[in-house]
């Protein structure tokens, strides 16, 4: 609803129906990490643009684990603020969260046993990647 109200495009693209992801995870947890990285690019994309939100299986060196790939179109995040993206309480200037939503989502991969990685130009977009084992550490 947020993103059709922005004028924001939202795609999802995950597993066809006959081969599902099957993971020992907190769906609670899990939908909290895709409703905050979500949100925060639905709200760094200008009407027109795009949120795309991609779903995969995902077999990094010997652990096999999904992927969560939520990228946009927006307006990215300067390269003076990507160190402390997910520092607490840390927002950049054109932002109006609080500076936890980031925080909050690395700390739930991390208990997961997962990990992120963020990558962003500015004026050009931002590219969150979340791995999450299939079975949570």
């Amino acid at each position: 609803a947020e993103a059709a109200g922005a004028g924001v495009t939202l795609r999802i693209d995950g597993p066809i129906d006959d081969a599902p992801i099957e993971a020992d995870l907190d769906p609670v947890r899990v939908r909290e990490i895709v409703a905050n990285l979500t949100r925060n690019a639905v709200r760094a994309t200008s009407g027109g643009g795009c949120v795309s939100v991609r779903v995969r299986p995902s077999d990094r060196s010997d652990e096999a684990g999904v992927e969560i790939e939520v990228r946009d179109d927006g307006r990215g995040i300067p390269a003076a603020d990507l160190e402390r993206v997910f520092d607490r309480f840390h927002s950049g200037p054109e932002s109006d969260g609080t500076g936890l939503g980031l925080t909050i989502t690395r700390n739930l991969v991390l208990a997961h046993g997962g990990d992120i990685a963020l990558d962003s130009t500015e004026g050009e977009g931002t590219t969150v990647v979340v791995f999450l084992p299939l079975h949570a550490g």
